[in-house]
């Protein structure tokens, strides 16, 4: 299979957003950032289930794989 992953370090904070939205695969960390780029982001969103104030019925559970 082949596989793309982009890792943006150093990134202005508003740019990473907009990738984090736009981005095909998002995995959701524990941040409040990942958590709206999640909520903003229309394609495949993954999380993992803790304690999330909102989890959206289109994204998937990690501990469902």
């Amino acid at each position: 299979a082949n596989s793309k992953f982009n890792i943006h370090l150093d990134t202005d904070i508003l740019d990473l957003l907009h990738h984090m939205i736009k981005a095909d695969v998002l995995l959701l960390g524990f941040s409040c950032l990942s958590h709206l780029a999640g909520i903003y982001n229309t394609n495949t969103v993954i999380y993992l289930n803790y304690h999330m104030p909102l989890i959206l019925n289109n994204w998937i559970d990690i501990n469902s794989f």
